[in-house]
């Protein structure tokens, strides 16, 4: 947002919380200009142009002194302990509620909530499990007294995606507005780089 206020003051900025199913008619009448999310829960339909920003995983985020998860979680151990669920629809389910019945197992979801802003708090100050993508985890534990652990199930990696209509592909506003969303992805993929090492 710094960075569009220096370069186009006038430019205001929406964010819209999208449904179950890919808004397939706001991006077609212009309601929205791009869609953001993982791909494998987008799941954008093929006429709509996709470009990747980065690739994240999934982890275990728990309170930092939590009397039941040490530096590694076992299967077992997670499926035991009660667990919180982000849920913008109210679902008490996700992927790895899909994952573990494949394979005959299920978790107890004490909590859902709707919003992600209440989740590191809420862990923070319960026995509570939340698996989570580890870019937002991390941030997490800046803000309150969390440990990140490896979630014991074998996810495959999440890939952050923009989706926009292709007849916006060529229109100098929309190709400027994407170029700002690809631009500051790049800068936080490196200074996390950096920070690594």
């Amino acid at each position: 947002m710094a960075n569009i206020s220096a370069q186009a003051p006038g430019v205001d900025i929406h964010f819209k919380r999208t449904g179950d199913t890919f808004p397939v008619d706001a991006l077609e009448n212009g309601e929205m200009d791009v869609v953001l999310g993982f791909n494998a829960i987008l799941k954008p339909p093929g006429q709509f142009l996709c470009q990747k920003l980065f690739d994240d995983s999934m982890v275990c985020v728990v309170r930092a002194d939590h009397p039941g998860v040490g530096s590694q979680l076992s299967l077992e151990a997670y499926i035991a302990l009660p667990h919180m669920l982000i849920s913008r629809t109210g679902s008490h389910t996700g992927l790895i509620d899909d994952w573990l019945a494949e394979h005959g197992l299920e978790r107890r979801v004490a909590l859902v909530v709707s919003h992600f802003l209440s989740a590191p708090l809420i862990v923070a100050q319960t026995d509570l499990v939340l698996s989570f993508p580890r870019r937002m985890a991390e941030q997490f534990s800046r803000m309150a007294p969390l440990k990140i652990v490896a979630v014991p199930i074998p996810l495959p990696a999440y890939e952050l995606v923009m989706v926009w209509h292709p007849l916006n592909d060529k229109e100098p506003a929309h190709a400027w507005f994407r170029k700002q969303i690809l631009d500051q992805t790049l800068a936080l993929n490196s200074d996390e780089n950096r920070s690594r090492f």
